[in-house]
């Protein structure tokens, strides 16, 4: 009888061998040292600036003066619907304060939508959510006219990270947002650019991301990545989908994200994050760079225990690579 063992070793190797083949030829996120640099934006999101998380107005401006000392040129904030549906002056008014401050210290100035708080405590329809959302949209753009208003920061960042909405959604549902609240940010302002954000690895954020390559009005598609899990769908799945009208930008990008909050023994894998992270967006062509926890350019207490005279390896790190990629690109 014949013995067919070999022969089924030789086929099981073979095939093995055809997958580590086919595996290896899937493309390397690309995170070493550019050979050459090109000029590229660059900013921070302004912690707790909205919302319930709230630092008085004389914290918030020490934390933009170190966020400033860096040399990035774009400030963003998460602004939050909650003060203009309470009709709170005071919260307000402390909006317009530190706004007004971005703009006299010749910033550029980033507002990305973030809902209300108070639909995370007591969730709403997707009917309601879009009339307020739309609503706070025009009303943030008359009041501010920023240069860039993310609409939609990551669908999936209202229904399951910081969960608002009671019923379900479609990246068909968020297209149709993006769309009109791009018409109503062009409507107002014409100069401020358009941007989404999505979170590589969540569920259908991909099919949301395909869709809306084919607003008109919209200028930017960002990607918010936070590990080499995100990189890799970046390059796989999204880089590919970019059309040539519109750029791409890394909109949010931190070591591990919110896992990585408050957590001081992570500060050095959080500067190697900044500066890999940083050549990954000059290695694929990508117009701006937001980091998203710039709190811990001072510390990695409590906002309230903060001492803003302290730097740390990130605030380091993102230093030198903004300086980095300006000295190579300024001619």
């Amino acid at each position: 009888m014949m013995n067919t063992k070999p022969k089924i070793g030789l086929i099981c190797a073979l095939v093995i061998g055809i997958i580590l083949i086919i595996g290896c030829l899937e493309e390397e996120p690309t995170t070493e040292k550019p050979s050459e640099f090109y000029s590229m934006h660059f900013g921070a999101q302004l912690t707790f600036a909205s919302g319930d998380m709230d630092i008085d107005l004389a914290e918030l401006k020490e934390q933009l003066k170190v966020i400033e000392e860096t040399g990035m040129d774009i400030i963003r904030i998460d602004i939050d619907y909650e003060a203009w549906m309470t009709n709170d002056q005071d919260n307000i008014k402390r909006h317009d304060a530190i706004i007004k401050q971005i703009r006299n210290d010749g910033k550029k100035l980033m507002l990305a939508d973030r809902g209300a708080t108070s639909f995370t405590k007591n969730k709403v329809t997707w009917e309601y959510f879009k009339q307020q959302h739309l609503k706070h949209t025009r009303i943030f753009m008359e009041r501010y006219k920023p240069d860039y208003y993310v609409v939609v920061k990551e669908p999936i960042w209202y229904t399951d990270f910081d969960s608002m909405i009671s019923t379900d959604t479609t990246p068909a549902m968020w297209y149709e947002l993006a769309l009109e609240a791009c018409n109503i940010v062009k409507e107002v302002n014409s100069e401020t650019k358009c941007a989404v954000g999505i979170y590589p690895s969540g569920q259908q954020e991909k099919e949301f991301f395909e869709l809306t390559a084919n607003i008109s009005n919209l200028d930017i598609m960002g990607v918010d990545c936070y590990d080499d899990k995100d990189l890799q769908i970046t390059t796989d799945d999204l880089i590919p989908l970019m059309p040539p009208d519109k750029e791409i930008w890394m909109l949010e990008s931190w070591n591990g994200g919110g896992s990585s909050y408050l957590q001081p023994w992570q500060k050095e894998e959080d500067a190697e994050w900044i500066k890999k992270s940083v050549y990954y967006s000059q290695n694929n062509n990508f117009k701006g760079y937001i980091v998203f926890y710039p709190l811990h350019f001072s510390s990695y207490m409590k906002y309230k225990d903060v001492d803003w005279t302290q730097r740390t390896p990130a605030f380091y790190a993102f230093k030198e690579v903004v300086e980095e990629v300006r000295n190579n690109t300024e001619g």
